[in-house]
């Protein structure tokens, strides 16, 4: 049987990993709308967003050449800290669902497809990093 991620996990280290990952997440916010704030201007109106929206390679360029050196730097720590950001969210949610699977649906059917869902969130943080890291190469070293 496949058990969740948290299975060995003791209450108490639960829930301080609940908490420690609850206070990181506010702090990530606030560093990624900190390092944000350069990147907006009249081609990029919402930041880093704009950038990671952009379909086509000629509205990335348009945007990378519309930032500064400051700005580009601002770009790449943005980046850095999605990826902090991903993993840490999708450990918080992970972590409520599976105290929500262990202390709601123990010993039911539901129980196992809450362990998938578990499995689930940490396999579209993968996707999501996937992704990502393409947006990495519009990025100069």
């Amino acid at each position: 049987m496949i058990n969740s991620p948290f299975y060995n996990i003791s209450k108490p280290n639960e829930k301080k990993s609940t908490i420690a990952l609850l206070v990181l997440l506010p702090i990530l916010i606030a560093m990624m709308l900190f390092f944000d704030a350069p990147l907006k201007n009249e081609v990029v109106p919402n930041g880093i967003v704009s950038f990671e929206l952009a379909k086509e390679v000629t509205v990335s360029e348009k945007i990378m050449n519309s930032w500064d050196r400051h700005a580009r730097t601002s770009a790449g720590m943005s980046m850095g800290l999605d990826f902090l950001f991903l993993i840490i969210y999708a450990s918080f949610i992970a972590l409520l669902m599976h105290k929500l699977n262990e202390r709601v649906w123990k010993n039911t059917r539901i129980y196992k497809l809450g362990i998938l869902l578990i499995w689930g969130v940490f396999s579209e943080e993968i996707q999501q990093i996937k992704s990502d890291n393409t947006l990495d190469s519009f990025i100069p070293k």
